[in-house]
C-alpha cells in the first residue's frame, strides 16, 4: 500500500530527494495510530494506492503527517516526474478535492460519508441514501501537424510564466452539447 498525502492543491513530497512521498502504513503509524479516510485510486499489479487528504484530518495528526516532507504545488513539478507519476498525483489530487468539497448531500443537506473502495460519498441520513460521485468534465488535448517539403511540424502552446522552453499541446475542456 502506498498512500498520496494531498493539502488543498499541494502533494507531499520528500524535500531531499525532491519526488512524492509514497507514504507506508509502517510510516503512518507514528501519527497517533490514526483511522484514516482513504479514497483508493487503484493498482498497478504490486501495489495499492490511496490519497489521504490531510485537510479532513484532526489538526495534531495533520502536523506529524506534515512532519515527514513537504508540501509543494504539482503543477510546476509535473514536468520532471515519470508521466504515470504525475498522472497517480493528479488523480489523487482531484479525488481529495472533490472529497473535500462533497462533504455534505446535495438533496438534503445532511453528511456524507466515503464509501469503501469507491470514490462515492454516502448520504448519512437513511431517508435519503443518496450516492454522490465525482463530477466528469470530458476534455480533449489535440497536436495539430503539418508535413511539407521541409518535414513535419507541429503547433505547440506556451504560457508566459513557464519555464524556457516548456511547451504543451492544445487541449481544453468540451461543454455540454459541443463537438470535439
Amino acid at each position: 500500500e502506498a498512500f498520496i498525502i494531498v493539502r488543498g492543491d499541494e502533494i507531499l513530497f520528500d524535500d531531499r530527494l525532491g519526488e512524492p512521498l509514497l507514504l507506508s502504513a509502517r510510516m503512518l503509524e507514528g501519527c497517533d495510530g490514526i483511522r484514516l479516510e482513504t479514497m483508493l485510486l487503484g493498482d498497478d499489479g504490486e501495489t495499492s494506492y490511496f490519497a489521504v487528504s490531510i485537510d479532513r484530518l484532526p489538526e495534531r495528526t495533520a502536523r506529524c503527517i506534515s512532519g515527514l516532507g513537504v508540501f509543494q504545488p504539482l503543477r510546476p513539478r509535473a514536468a520532471t516526474l515519470e508521466p504515470h507519476m504525475t498522472a497517480l498525483l493528479g488523480y489523487a489530487r482531484s479525488v481529495a478535492s472533490w472529497h473535500n468539497q462533497a462533504r455534505f448531500c446535495s438533496l438534503c443537506g445532511h453528511p456524507t460519508t466515503p464509501r469503501p473502495f469507491s470514490l462515492a460519498q454516502a448520504c448519512t441520513n437513511p431517508a435519503c441514501g443518496m450516492e454522490h460521485y465525482p463530477r466528469v468534465n470530458p476534455a480533449m488535448i489535440v497536436l495539430v501537424h503539418h508535413e511539407d517539403g521541409e518535414g513535419e511540424r507541429c503547433l505547440l502552446g506556451r504560457q508566459a510564466g513557464w519555464k524556457p522552453r516548456v511547451y504543451s499541446a492544445v487541449s481544453g475542456y468540451v461543454e455540454p452539447g459541443e463537438s470535439a
